[in-house]
């Protein structure tokens, strides 16, 4: 007798009415079950079973042991790429699963999509997925073809669009400028890997969900109750009572990035559309942005700075993108020197910024090491002046001018007082399913109220030194974002702080928004030597 539970691949959830056939020596079903509401079953006998469902590759084990836990995989077009991170001329594998013929065309996500190669047409090819939990180990598909990503191509976002009649998927990267080029370009944007990481749950498991055990499947980190209790207690009472009683183990373990990244926003047509996304969709906005004002950048990984920090020094500026949550301490040192030392300029378009800590494996996988930077690693706060709080999580609205004299708002025809940032294209989306999926905020009704501070915002901290100033606050109801600036002195470089998740959503429809951001960049850019 054998017993166990048929889950699907994407989420672990069960599979109801799957066939699971006892075989005899010769391939023939002797035995037939199928498996209940919650996908367990039991099957008599003993020998190879074959496991299929409707929407589902069949597959067939011959050992007992893995029918406790089997995974299906479905039967729609998905794949993934074994890192984020590329360069101009780099072949590369593609791991697909597609159960009928597909296409993969080469997408740059700038201020248009604009398609840069067409690999043409493939035939289908059905992979499988091991049995039991996969997200720490990842994948280990067979390649369905290598491209090459064209030498001409210049550094930023880029999409493999995999394509099969109605079905899409987008495969997101980052195309750099090699290392012996660096230079030319005195940008640097910092994409938010990590993030794209941390929250994707293909296989059942994310930072934030676990469908790989049950029992903790429904944990919800942000609920009201926990919010009420921040609020009260002091924040280093808080981060002591969630590490005893809210931090559950897997929530430190291995995530694979050799696994597929749905929801990665980039299977879109227009970066002026309205959208909801903090991964990769929500960063091309801030890409589209800069290229509309012919400013020229580099592009890179989190990896990418945390193996080689020193690669800092060819930039005058680096640019957080829209979530920058997840570092290792490599990379926060690293921008800490070159910003101290070398007078770089950091540019925080990013809410809930240096928030946790990571530590990478040598694939560029990673596991969250700790839920609070400041209490591993360094206090954020000194070097970006603001810190994420959980009290306006969700919430969305405008600015109001503080400091309307401050060069940063100069020639934007503001006074104090003056509201900005009153739409972005972050929309109002709800969630689906168990109320959560990770490219969108985690409230099924989607974002409360309209604006560019919004989704998660930081706040000017007691810690931070003491000539951060700020010169405009979000309306949110708890204070909402503080945008922050502190002027570059000696060796050391400014900073910028937006601290929203949804500005980078406002910088091409609102023009003070915009106007801000091209300021701080007129100053950093312009100006030739530290300080």
């Amino acid at each position: 007798m054998s017993s166990g539970r048929v889950c699907n691949a994407a989420r672990c959830g069960a599979i109801p009415g799957a066939r699971l056939e006892r075989l005899d020596g010769t391939g023939l079903s002797v035995e037939t079950v199928h498996s209940d509401a919650k996908g367990r079953f039991q099957l008599p006998g003993e020998g190879p079973v074959r496991i299929s469902a409707e929407g589902f590759t069949p597959k067939t084990l011959e050992a007992e042991s893995a029918l406790e836990h089997v995974r299906l995989l479905e039967k729609r077009l998905v794949g993934y790429l074994d890192r984020f991170w590329w360069e101009p001329g780099e072949d590369l594998p593609v791991y697909v699963h597609a159960p009928e013929p597909f296409s993969i065309t080469l997408y740059r996500h700038g201020k248009d999509r604009e398609e840069m190669a067409h690999f043409g047409s493939f035939d289908p090819l059905e992979q499988q997925v091991p049995d039991g939990p996969f997200v720490e180990n990842g994948l280990d598909w067979k390649p369905a073809t290598r491209v090459t990503i064209p030498p001409s191509a210049r550094p930023g976002l880029y999409s493999l669009l995999l394509e099969s009649g109605d079905d899409v998927f987008a495969l997101a990267l980052i195309v750099s400028t090699p290392k012996q080029q660096q230079g030319k370009n005195r940008l640097l944007v910092l994409a938010s890997t990590n993030n794209w990481l941390s929250y994707n749950t293909y296989g059942g498991r994310s930072r934030y969900r676990n469908y790989e055990q049950e029992a903790s499947r429904q944990y919800l980190p942000l609920n009201g109750l926990k919010n009420l209790v921040r609020r009260i207690l002091p924040r280093t009472w808080y981060h002591a009572l969630e590490s005893r009683y809210a931090t559950q183990p897997w929530m430190l373990h291995r995530l694979s990035i050799k696994r597929p990244f749905p929801y990665c926003g980039l299977d879109e047509a227009d970066p002026r559309e309205p959208f909801a996304n903090h991964l990769a969709g929500g960063e091309w906005r801030v890409i589209a942005w800069l290229e509309e004002q012919g400013l020229d950048y580099d592009m890179i990984a989190g990896y990418q700075l945390h193996r080689d920090p020193g690669m800092m020094d060819a930039y005058r500026a680096i640019i957080l993108s829209t979530h920058c949550e997840y570092w290792s301490r490599e990379m926060y040192q690293g921008v800490m020197d070159w910003h101290g030392e070398k007078g770089g300029w950091i540019l925080n378009l990013s809410g809930n910024s240096i928030y946790r800590e990571v530590e990478y494996y040598d694939d560029g996988s990673h596991r969250c090491s700790s839920l609070y930077f400041e209490d591993s690693c360094a206090d954020e706060s000194q070097l970006i002046g603001v810190r994420f709080s959980m009290v306006d999580y969700g919430t969305a609205a405008p600015y109001t001018v503080e400091d309307p004299r401050h060069w940063a708002l100069a020639g934007l025809g503001v006074e104090a007082g003056t509201l900005f940032g009153t739409y972005t294209l972050n929309g109002h989306y709800t969630c689906d399913g168990d109320g959560w999926v990770h490219s969108r905020p985690g409230l099924k009704g989607g974002l409360r109220g309209e604006g560019a501070s919004g989704w998660e915002t930081d706040k000017l901290t007691e810690t931070a030194p003491g000539d951060f100033h700020r010169i405009a606050k979000g309306l949110n109801p708890h204070g909402g974002a503080d945008m922050v600036i502190r002027e570059a002195a000696g060796t050391r470089g400014g900073v910028f702080s937006a601290s929203s998740i949804s500005f980078g959503g406002a910088l091409l429809p609102d023009p003070v928004c915009s106007g801000i951001v091209r300021n701080v960049l007129n100053r950093c850019l312009d100006s030739e030597s530290p300080g």
